[in-house]
């Protein structure tokens, strides 16, 4: 059986949208892939905090 490996995420976007967010990186001195990584993490983060808020506001 294989292992689950959290480190990995399969993001589907159009192809045309992802040449020009790379573009966009790029041109900021950005490396897409890192920028992607950073967005989930803030994205994680945010929704955790929320969910938290969501517990202690309903005791």
């Amino acid at each position: 059986m294989a292992e689950k490996n959290d480190k990995n995420l399969t993001i589907r976007i159009n192809s045309q949208l992802w040449e020009e967010f790379k573009k966009t990186c790029y041109a900021n001195g950005a490396v897409p892939s890192r920028v992607v990584k950073l967005l989930m993490e803030k994205y994680i983060e945010k929704n955790k905090e929320s969910k938290d808020d969501f517990y202690e506001t309903e005791r």
